[in-house]
């Protein structure tokens, strides 16, 4: 397992998402006909919520509350598609992370990476539980409410008679293990990303302390070289480096981008709808009833994915931003004027604001995620 966010890629592991390097011969074949039916089922689910929606759909709560789940499935495939398609640069990203430049030098930048790492690691303990604890209560509901041999525990339009014990049984356990792939999918994407951008930051923080430090280096060097004479100044080297690290940094950030924009979007797209139709359908049902709870999980889950992932990009636009700042506001007036022409060069390149676009006109912020929300009440009211 790689030591870049680990939990994130156990748990695509465990969905079939990521196939251990080290697995090769027997265990790789197995793994991946194992990686083919989650695929499979996620698409054979999604198919039959929409064939219901279309073919069997007779009220319109019976199409809000089937709609709500197919949008869920469909990001969640999209997701799917997203690290699968993705999935050699991501292995490409983790590699980079074990090199330089963004090997971390002292016990200072070990720190900063440390801090980060702990949020990090909350947020994915708090996620799981969420979605586990979620999770597992929609199926006890789920199975509460089956019937057989009527009423499975999700419509679904299928092409057989699923009235014989056994067929029943077999179409609802795939339909409630579907359920449990899919939110796990949602987990370990979700905080994926969150692990990739919080490593950016790190980076992102890394530049504003070796920035600091190459200051007060050259004008140290300056101060005890009094004679003048610039042969052996660091200057050109340190400069150079930290302008490479600042591409490399920028590089890492596009790759991040190209690989989660894509499923974010569709995320993004999916979730203003998902929140109106599943408050739209808990407003006609009792505030005590199973189903009311049930809405409440999966409101709530919808909303804290969006939130994290616009949460995510922001903090990495700010941290962007926060570096011009430091970089003005560091010491470079000491430096000589070839030096100071060099770090004005810098300021202005790094002035320009990193954003994280999703389908290229949307930018994913906590001002996008208030969108949404404003977005899902107006859907909500012309409903009503």
């Amino acid at each position: 397992m790689t030591a870049i966010l680990p939990q994130s890629f156990f748990i695509l592991s465990c969905v079939g998402l990521w196939r251990p390097v080290e697995w090769q011969g027997w265990k790789r074949i197995l793994y991946n006909a194992y990686s083919c039916f989650i695929v499979f089922t996620n698409f054979v689910f999604t198919l039959t919520e929409f064939l219901d929606l279309i073919l069997a759909s007779e009220t319109v709560n019976e199409f809000t509350n089937n709609l709500s789940m197919m949008l869920a499935m469909v990001a969640g495939c999209g997701k799917v598609i997203g690290v699968l398609c993705n999935h050699r640069i991501i292995a490409y990203v983790v590699q980079l992370l074990n090199q330089k430049p963004f090997i971390l030098l002292n016990l200072y930048e070990s720190n900063i990476k440390k801090k980060y790492i702990s949020i990090y690691s909350f947020v994915i303990r708090f996620y799981f539980m969420f979605f586990t604890a979620g999770v597992t209560g929609v199926m006890f509901i789920k199975i509460s409410i089956t019937e057989f041999p009527n009423v499975l525990p999700y419509r679904g339009w299928f092409p057989y008679n699923y009235s014989r014990p056994n067929i029943f049984i077999i179409t609802a356990a795939h339909q409630l293990l579907t359920i449990v792939i899919n939110a796990y999918v949602h987990v370990a994407f979700d905080t994926l990303f969150l692990g990739m951008m919080m490593y950016v930051s790190i980076q992102v923080n890394v530049l504003q302390y070796r920035f600091q430090y190459i200051v007060k280096t050259i004008v140290k060097f300056n101060a005890r070289n009094q004679n003048g004479d610039e042969g052996n100044s660091p200057d050109k080297k340190l400069i150079a480096e930290w302008v490479d690290h600042h591409n490399d940094v920028l590089s890492l950030s596009d790759y991040v981008h190209r690989i989660f924009s894509g499923s974010i979007f569709f995320q993004y797209c999916l979730s203003s709808t998902q929140i109106c139709v599943t408050a739209y359908a808990m407003s006609s049902i009792s505030v005590f009833s199973i189903e009311f709870i049930s809405g409440i999980v999966f409101l709530l889950g919808t909303t804290l994915q969006i939130f994290v992932l616009c949460m995510a990009a922001h903090q990495v636009t700010l941290k962007f931003a926060d570096l011009s700042d430091s970089t003005y506001n560091s010491d470079w007036c000491d430096l000589s004027t070839r030096n100071k022409k060099s770090v004005i060069i810098i300021i202005l390149k790094i002035l320009k604001p990193v954003v994280f676009t999703t389908g290229y006109f949307v930018t994913l912020s906590l001002e996008s995620f208030k969108n949404v929300i404003k977005l899902s009440y107006s859907i909500y009211n012309f409903l009503q």
